[in-house]
């Protein structure tokens, strides 16, 4: 018997719910890693103009997982056209601009989404990165500090803080287990990024767990189509592979 749910999304005049359906498959597949079919049903979904901008975020993310960078920048353009005071897809831009190496243009992107909306945890986590890679490793502490006191459940802000415990694991190597606490919390909320993955078989392999810095490893080269990252996965594991 056809449910009465399926009639309904078939039936002209409520194609807004059928997109939704999409955009939560899509959701739902980016989460699992599969990237290829999340843009498949992000682009059904951005067909009605309601679901659209939320579509266009899904695709971003999609395409960013696959170090697709060129193809996100676009749909960001995309979508800051139809909503321009849209502050989360100017966090997607800035992570793409920051990952790239344009610290500036990441960071003037990040004021930008929190002019917008101040109570940003997202913008927060992301201005984190920024100082990372600043080695301004006080305001990264405080910036995740920040992004985890408006949202706890913030999963960007984990995996910065797990690369500052990294760092001071130089120190003191229970350190480690911090960051790995940290990258382990960070994937629950993020399944899908294979780079937290990668901060993760770091942590594992100085701690001397080569099996689950290899099984981080393989999961990384079944998220990502980023040529780079995955040579680098490759390389990674035939170390630790290697007798």
């Amino acid at each position: 018997m056809i449910g009465i749910f399926s009639i309904v999304l078939g039936c002209q005049g409520i194609p807004e719910i059928a997109a939704k359906v999409h955009y939560e498959r899509g959701e739902q597949l980016a989460d699992e890693g599969d990237f290829n079919q999340a843009i498949a049903e992000f682009n059904l979904a951005r067909k009605d103009d309601n679901v659209k901008v939320l579509a266009y975020s899904g695709m971003v993310r999609a395409y960013y997982n696959q170090g697709d960078y060129d193809q996100a920048l676009k749909i960001c353009d995309e979508a800051l056209k139809r909503q321009p005071e849209n502050y989360y897809i100017y966090n997607l831009k800035a992570r793409i601009y920051l990952v790239r190496g344009d610290l500036d243009t990441a960071m003037e992107l990040c004021k930008a989404s929190m002019d917008i909306f101040k109570v940003n945890s997202s913008a927060y986590a992301i201005r984190a990165m920024i100082y990372y890679e600043m080695q301004d490793y006080p305001k990264v502490l405080e910036d995740c500090q920040t992004a985890m006191r408006l949202n706890p459940n913030d999963a960007l802000a984990y995996n910065v803080r797990g690369r500052l415990e990294m760092k001071a694991a130089q120190a003191d190597i229970r350190e480690l287990d911090k960051a790995i606490a940290d990258y382990t919390r960070s994937i629950e909320l993020q399944p899908g990024d294979p780079k937290i993955y990668w901060n993760r078989a770091i942590a594992y392999s100085q701690k001397g767990d080569l099996a689950s810095a290899a099984a981080d490893l393989r999961m990384i080269i079944s998220l990502t189509r980023d040529p780079e990252l995955v040579r680098k996965a490759e390389l990674f594991l035939e170390e630790i592979n290697a007798p």
